[in-house]
């Protein structure tokens, strides 16, 4: 998503987008970021884009690597 769009019209345009293929405004928002989908996405993506991710490494979502939780986990 362009980076001119301010955050209003961005989560009005994200649940367009939802609306139209059966997913949620949060789904539609991590594409755009590339948080997910990044692999079936590449392909569309510019070359300063590509370059940018490859500048900055993969990152998946969820914890970094290494992390714990605050408090054990109950079993």
């Amino acid at each position: 998503a362009p980076d001119d769009i301010d955050q209003a019209s961005l989560s009005r345009r994200s649940a367009e987008v939802a609306l139209q293929y059966g997913t949620s405004p949060k789904t539609v928002r991590d594409v755009w970021s590339r948080r997910t989908w990044t692999s079936a996405t590449l392909a569309l993506w510019t070359s300063e884009e590509v370059a940018e991710r490859q500048r900055r490494g993969k990152r998946g979502p969820g914890r970094p690597v290494g992390s714990k939780d605050g408090r054990p986990r109950t079993r």
